[in-house]
């Protein structure tokens, strides 16, 4: 009868052979040992340390890292609360093309949060990110489109963006399609309804 693997002595083996590659500069092998610190994953949880290994991929350019390193830097993980740092960080990994940074770049713009406000500019990046598939990135572009943030109202567009990230299963977007789709529904019948006044 074969033996079963304990979960726990795996993941210090993972997190062993991550960190010996990171020391040996492995952008990938860096970020992993992050995460590991991040997660207690294969070692004892330690945000600063998740930090450091985060830092040093990034500053590789790997766009996952930047974009945790922007994560924790927004949220104060393991480092000082800085926006400022975070948005710049997001930035790096959007423009390589990371659907997850494209949609913070976008949050930061909309909110002015590290960056100055900027509607238009944070349209894009949820534009972006949504034709990646990125559910919450597709929620906020149909708000957008509904509400005229950044872009021309656009009814039509609103509710395609919000049916695909309801398609996604995300309860959030299926509600506001069934909202939005029963409010336009109402306004063609109201539409209808109205009897013709002679000239």
């Amino acid at each position: 009868m074969a033996r079963k693997a304990d979960p726990a002595l795996l993941q210090k083996l993972l997190f062993q052979s991550w960190s010996q590659k990171a020391a040996a500069g492995d952008a990938m092998a860096q970020f992993n040992t992050g995460l590991g610190y991040l997660g207690g994953i294969g070692t004892e949880r330690n945000e600063k340390e998740a930090v450091r290994f985060f830092e040093m991929a990034a500053r590789q350019g790997l766009p996952r890292a930047q974009y945790q390193l922007g994560f924790c830097l927004r949220m104060g993980l393991g480092i000082p609360k800085d926006d400022a740092k975070a948005f710049e960080w997001f930035l790096k990994a959007a423009g390589q093309g990371l659907a997850e940074a494209q949609f913070s770049a976008g949050v930061c713009l909309s909110a002015g949060e590290g960056t100055p406000k900027d509607e238009r500019a944070a349209f894009e990046w949820f534009l972006k990110a949504a034709e990646q598939g990125h559910v919450h990135a597709q929620i906020d572009l149909g708000l957008c489109y509904y509400k005229g943030t950044g872009v021309k109202m656009n009814e039509n567009q609103a509710l395609f963006w919000l049916r695909k990230a309801a398609d996604l299963g995300d309860a959030e977007a299926q509600e506001l399609f069934r909202a939005m789709d029963a409010e336009r529904q109402a306004a063609d019948d109201a539409g209808k309804a109205k009897p013709d006044r002679p000239d």
